[in-house]
């Protein structure tokens, strides 16, 4: 039997009488690509905020590598081996590229980051891994171009290098192809391929041939509650999923 890298137990998340999540219960395979999509509001973004602890959960358990992480820090679980990706840039557009890979791989040793009185002192490890990562987003020759004058999609992809740069034993990737170019969209499907070489992945997908290319796994979120997971082959067929999606047009 394939090891759960992470096993999520009857999560649920409520705000007042609403629930976000409700019951939600999900096994993520070590090594593999599983993917969770949905209608819009299926609460797969508070899915994603409970996973990394920005959002703390109402009830339930999240076990990550054996362990239970339910009220653990959101600055903590960096540092256990999990990074993420938002659906919306988080990067420093001010910044060369080579420093917003450099300032993530902070996130293995935060401490440092608030040492205003030294200087910042970089390590030849830290430069080495940002120019590996450089290579395989394909952005090399780019790593003192101001973020800002990055094309979206290539941005997109540094947002994925970023969380990379932590080393992270998973990554929540949150719609990674979210306003990317028709052009772009491969690019994203070939670096998420190469991810699973080294880490565990877990995506929120509208693209639905992002989705049939790389996941193993598909879990369908509906009104916070889980009502199919099985591959992606099997998830095209299944009725519950399409009326979730098409609704009355269906």
């Amino acid at each position: 039997m394939v090891e759960a890298l992470l096993d999520v137990r009857n999560l649920t998340k409520r705000y007042g009488d609403f629930h976000a999540l409700n019951d939600v219960t999900m096994k993520v395979e070590k090594g593999s690509v599983h993917g969770v999509i949905g209608p819009n509001g299926a609460g797969k973004t508070t899915f994603f905020h409970c996973i990394a602890g920005t959002t703390p959960s109402s009830d339930g358990e999240i076990v990550f590598e054996g362990r239970n992480i339910e009220g653990l820090p959101q600055h903590d679980r960096p540092g256990l081996g999990i990074g993420r990706s938002f659906q919306v840039n988080s990067l420093f557009p001010d910044l060369p590229v080579i420093e917003n890979l450099r300032l993530a791989s902070q996130a293995l040793e935060p401490i440092h980051g608030f040492i205003f009185w030294r200087a910042v002192v970089h390590k030849d490890i830290d430069q080495r891994r940002a120019e590996s990562v450089l290579h395989r987003l394909g952005l090399d020759g780019e790593e003192q171009t101001l973020v800002r004058a990055l094309s979206h999609g290539q941005q997109r992809l540094l947002e994925v290098g970023m969380a990379l740069m932590a080393q992270p034993h998973l990554i929540l990737l949150d719609e990674p192809t979210s306003g990317m170019g028709v052009d772009d969209v491969p690019k994203m499907i070939n670096l998420i391929k190469g991810l699973r070489e080294e880490c565990t992945i877990l995506l929120i997908e509208h693209n639905i041939r992002l989705v049939s290319e790389v996941c193993d796994t598909v879990t369908v979120l509906q009104a916070g509650a889980v009502i199919a997971q099985g591959t992606p082959e099997h998830i095209s067929q299944d009725e519950h999923v399409k009326s979730a999606y098409l609704g009355e047009e269906l």
